[in-house]
């Protein structure tokens, strides 16, 4: 499909002209797609999605955007093949699509003029809601990395299929894109892989051309029905990849199994302002069921707090030594559940004052394995689970995905932060502001809280609720 190419590198040229008269960094990569091309794909819609959010975040901090005028008529009827109006002859006016978004008649033609996009929180805060609805007790998971699984998986769907469709409505607005950082002071790394057993089935080279190419995957054979030996290969890489955090898989691979597709993060990062050991002392953490546990409570007064403060809860912004990436922080106020909070994750992106805050909060590690499999079920993917014919770039052979699991495990002290995740998807053969104050603030972490760890374009790295630390 020449015009479906054509479609894609005219709007690839615009993101990279949009990116670069608002200084948000960019580059144009060689697209890696075979065959058919319909003028988009989940790396196009990825690219996308990390452009809206960085100009959201350019209008919250307050700083001009240009996106007007970056593309002529004539380059745009020629990429998208638009026969031009004779000036002679009256024509109605057309609503005209471009990725979803309507230019109105009664206005110029504009390509991309003011979007409402979605914010990029939405959808951390949709799965968090679907999982304190599921799981008892502490969760922590990555966003991010189910994203990019998502992302992954939906590389094998059809572009016109209502599946493929359902993924782009789940994660639309949400930024995908992972900068690794090897800061001595803030360490991010990302990794990903594709197992595939030949003996089960057929799975098409572009399709591993694709993960390999547009995800950076290494792609690897396995004959899961090896059980011991394969499971040794797969969890020396979870470990190499997470640092040894997780040091191996925490779930059973089905031999007959046509390929293992995971997603590995890890990150290590100091805080631009440690806590002193000295001031660290036992106290007290009141559990989510009423129960009371002693814990090694940290605290500093921060001359220079980002805090804010509504009816609901507090929330602080901690920035980690490298200036790019913060753990944020919100507790409900006395009488107000935690999950009555994460019912959205606008507190993620709460504007904050610069206030003087007393801060305490308890050292805590903790880790879980999550499926993702019912949460996904009641966002309207169960297709995945159930019908065996969503990949057909994956394979010819029906087939479907038989689970989709997270690991994570995070760690919080005085220096600073510690985490880890998992992201694991099994694809098998054809089976079913405040006011001023002149005091400082305090803001105790002694009962339940949640947090969140983002990057500097507001990447969600990770997320959590603690409710309990016994």
């Amino acid at each position: 499909m020449e015009t479906g190419k054509r479609i894609c590198q005219a709007l690839k040229n615009l993101r990279k002209r949009i990116a670069d008269a608002n200084e948000i960094p960019f580059e144009i990569e060689e697209c890696t797609h075979k065959g058919d091309c319909p003028g988009t794909c989940p790396k196009c819609e990825s690219e996308l999605r990390y452009l809206m959010e960085s100009i959201n975040q350019r209008e919250q901090e307050g700083k001009p955007v240009v996106v007007d005028g970056l593309m002529s008529e004539a380059e745009l009827r020629q990429a998208f093949d638009i026969e031009p109006i004779c000036p002679e002859i009256p024509q109605k006016q057309e609503e005209v699509f471009l990725q979803g978004m309507p230019v109105p008649p009664s206005e110029p033609m504009r390509l991309m003029g003011d979007i409402a996009a979605p914010s990029n929180s939405d959808f951390a805060a949709i799965i968090a809601r679907e999982l304190l609805a599921k799981t008892d007790g502490n969760i922590v998971f990555s966003p991010v990395g189910l994203c990019r699984m998502l992302e992954m998986l939906q590389e094998g769907m059809d572009y016109d299929s209502p599946i493929y469709e359902r993924v782009n409505q789940l994660i639309l607005g949400f930024n995908s894109n992972l900068e690794p950082t090897y800061d001595e002071n803030f360490r991010l790394e990302h990794a990903s892989s594709i197992w595939y057993n030949k003996s089960m089935g057929t799975i098409h080279e572009d399709y591993i051309d694709v993960l390999e190419h547009g995800y950076d995957s290494e792609a690897h054979h396995a004959n899961f029905a090896q059980k011991e030996h394969v499971k040794q290969n797969i969890d020396k890489w979870v470990s190499d990849n997470t640092h040894q955090m997780i040091k191996s898989l925490d779930t059973e691979i089905g031999q007959d199994a046509l390929m293992l597709v995971l997603d590995a993060i890890y990150m290590n990062g100091k805080w631009e302002s440690p806590f002193d050991p000295d001031y660290t002392e036992t106290d007290t953490f009141y559990n989510e069921d009423g129960s009371e546990t002693d814990v090694e409570m940290m605290y500093q007064n921060i001359e220079e707090a980002e805090y804010a403060e509504t009816e609901k809860y507090q929330v602080i912004r901690l920035p980690y030594r490298d200036h790019a990436h913060n753990m944020v922080l919100v507790l409900p106020k006395e009488g107000i559940g935690i999950e009555s909070i994460m019912e959205t994750a606008d507190w993620v992106d709460d504007e904050t004052d610069i206030c003087e805050v007393d801060f305490y909060m308890p050292r805590f590690r903790f880790d879980n394995t999550l499926s993702f499999e019912d949460v996904l079920r009641e966002l309207g993917l169960g297709n995945m689970f159930d019908k065996d014919d969503c990949f057909p770039k994956i394979t010819d052979e029906p087939a479907q995905i038989s689970q989709i699991k997270q690991q994570c495990v995070i760690n919080v002290e005085e220096e600073g932060t510690e985490a880890a995740a998992l992201t694991i998807a099994e694809c098998d053969l054809g089976c079913p502001p405040p006011d001023e104050m002149l005091q400082p603030l305090t803001m105790r972490l002694d009962r339940p809280f949640a947090f969140a760890i983002t990057g500097e374009y507001n990447e969600l790295l990770f997320m959590g609720v603690v409710k309990n630390l016994k």
